[in-house]
């Protein structure tokens, strides 16, 4: 329970602020590399500004990443970044490699619903059955399908 309000105070904090608060692992900047991208599919539906976050754990020091996308013929491209802190206007590239846990929110949604990477499957609300996903190539395509909405 403790990690699903975490994750939750984690999604609503970010978005009181409008920006990314993220620590600084994961990030292997090298000069003139571009930043890892996610791009997410099957969006035929909804419009808008899209906000993901990549999380290496689930607890307080788990978020490495995090990046912001206009959705464009029912997809939306993500580059990933690294800020220092909330106030950081130039982020790094992030350019990390392994599995992480996936979140993002579209700004339309006035409920404040966030989606979670599930690989399509449907979890129990217990937080710790969350499925990584693996970033290793510099662009990543996940189908809209591969989410659920979080808490459901």
């Amino acid at each position: 329970m403790k990690k699903k309000l975490f994750f939750a105070g984690m999604l609503v904090c970010v978005l009181a602020f409008g920006m990314i608060a993220v620590g600084c692992g994961g990030n292997e900047e090298e000069p003139n590399a571009d930043p890892k991208t996610i791009v997410i599919t099957g969006l035929a539906d909804k419009s808008g500004t899209v906000m993901i976050m990549v999380f290496s754990s689930l607890d307080e020091d788990g978020q490495v990443a995090g990046g912001y996308g206009t959705i464009s013929n029912a997809s939306v491209e993500l580059p990933l970044y690294v800020y220092e802190s909330i106030q950081d206007e130039t982020p790094s590239r992030w350019t990390g490699n392994g599995s992480y846990y996936l979140a993002f929110m579209f700004d339309e949604d006035g409920d404040g619903a966030s989606y979670v990477f599930t690989d399509g499957k449907t979890l129990e609300a217990d937080m710790a059955n969350l499925p990584k996903y693996s970033i290793n190539a510099a662009k990543s395509t996940i189908a809209f399908a591969k989410f659920k909405k979080f808490g459901e």
